[in-house]
């Protein structure tokens, strides 16, 4: 009964995240459970963690490694493997980023749907998309919507605490991905925007200035290369030059010869058309709430969101133009600041909907969320794991490895470069391949003079993990 009175007293937004938060962790762990075998990410991120915590900090594999300097913190104090840890670290900051999501989408609405609001956010699926993903975007995400609630509420209350919180978390959202630099600069420019703050908003800018050139001397000697990265992205001169030699290229390549002065154009459209698909793929069923109600959001969240959203698009679009790709956890924050908006169309039909239609909507929202989390042919990567395993407790030297996954689980550093497969090879010295089973008679075939077949590892995926020794 005090448990029930106390939840009684909290408020909406403390209950939706109260709620978001564990139903977060409970996907988390449905998440991992069905797909046990760590990304390629994570994999490079633990094994930062560990050369850290072995050698003192000096990390080669990359060049913006503070996320892993958290982890090796973490590691150093737990009483849980490396892996397990990785995994219950990324967890708490996937169910912190649910439950501030939950928080926005609920801070909009009637209390009533505050339960709605957290259905939502589990269900999201650009986060259960990359729930069984060891990744340093979940502490950014999780950072980035902390920021943007902070500058709502400091656009509300005008109390500086929250302006300084807000800081605060985009400076650590950017030691995880430097790219949140950007959203600072959206959300400064969204908060000056309203009337009779303009000398704010060129102070603001000085100051983040200010702070850019201090990271910039701060990390040149040892990150100066990835603040170097993105500084020469917005080297607008050298990156138009660079885009129409390619353009050319491609026009010479791919178009007519009576169209290819269109080339530029076409390839341009042609890139920024992945920003819309990407984020109408992150969406899924959520775009239907566009034809459910007519609610627009408050003039306070509609400039804040509009303006994340506007810059937010601009950086990706340069990205892409600058390097050719585009992951879509890049895109991830787009959907974030579009949701309160669905949102609020969503709740508008629902409000308005037959008892049967509810019941429906909260059950398709409840299917997402599991369905999301949920792999279903994560399985068949378990030979990677079965085969390091199996060579730890053969203790023989490895002296060649095709693939950095099997080095990892094997108690070996992730190896970044292809390691050469040796020319001569001694008695008992392994080597350990990932093939495609088609493939892995002919390879025997090859090396049947020099080596020998020791094991196999087979668990039912298109790939298989072949072990062979020195005769």
């Amino acid at each position: 009964m005090r448990i029930l009175e106390g939840w009684e007293t909290l408020s909406q937004q403390k209950q939706a995240a109260v709620m978001a938060f564990l139903g977060s962790l409970i996907l988390s762990l449905l998440a991992f459970y069905s797909d046990p075998v760590i990304n390629r990410d994570g994999m490079l991120y633990i094994d930062m963690a560990r050369s850290i915590a072995e050698h003192g900090g000096n990390v080669e594999q990359f060049n913006w490694p503070f996320f892993s300097y958290f982890l090796a913190g973490v590691i150093s104090i737990s009483p849980f493997s490396d892996t397990v840890t990785s995994m219950m670290v990324v967890s708490l900051f996937s169910a912190g980023a649910t439950a501030l999501l939950a928080v926005l989408l609920g801070s909009m609405t009637a209390k009533r749907f505050v339960f709605l609001a957290v259905l939502v956010a589990l269900a999201f699926p650009g986060f259960n998309d990359n729930r069984a993903q060891i990744l340093r975007d979940w502490p950014a995400w999780f950072f980035s919507l902390g920021a943007i609630y902070a500058v709502i509420r400091f656009d509300e209350t005008l109390r500086w605490r929250y302006a300084l919180a807000g800081v605060a978390l985009l400076l650590m959202g950017m030691l995880c991905r430097l790219e949140v630099a950007g959203l600072g600069m959206a959300l400064g420019l969204a908060w000056g925007l309203k009337g009779g703050r303009r000398k704010l908003l060129v102070l603001g800018s000085l100051v983040v200035t200010a702070m850019l050139v201090g990271l910039w001397y701060a990390f040149e000697g040892d990150f100066g290369e990835r603040i170097r990265l993105y500084l020469d992205a917005l080297d607008v001169v050298a990156r138009y030059q660079e885009f129409m030699t390619i353009s050319q290229k491609f026009a010479d390549t791919f178009i007519h010869e009576y169209s290819r002065e269109y080339g530029g154009l076409v390839l341009f459209v042609g890139l920024v058309s992945i920003i819309p698909a990407q984020l109408l793929a992150l969406l899924g069923p959520y775009l239907l709430a566009l034809f459910m109600g007519k609610a627009t959001l408050p003039d306070r969240e509609k400039r804040i969101y509009g303006t994340v959203f506007v810059i937010w698009f601009l950086i990706l679009v340069v990205f892409l133009t600058a390097y050719f790709l585009l992951s879509s956890r890049y895109v991830v924050l787009l959907a974030l600041v579009v949701m309160p908006w669905l949102f609020l169309r969503f709740a508008q039909g629902y409000e308005n909907g037959s008892a049967k239609w509810r019941s429906v909507a909260v059950f398709v929202l409840a299917m997402m969320a599991l369905t999301g989390s949920y792999s279903s042919s994560a399985r068949e990567k378990m030979s990677l794991v079965q085969a390091g395993h199996w060579l730890i407790e053969q203790n023989s030297p490895v002296v060649y490895f095709n693939d950095p996954r099997i080095s990892f689980y094997a108690g070996r550093t992730y190896f970044m470069s292809p390691m050469e497969q040796p020319d001569a090879v001694a008695s008992g010295e392994f080597l350990v391949w990932l093939v495609d089973r088609d493939d892995m008679e002919r390879l025997i075939d090859e090396n049947r003079v020099s080596l020998r077949v020791v094991e196999v590892f087979d668990s039912g995926g298109d790939d298989v993990v072949l072990v062979m020794a020195g005769l």
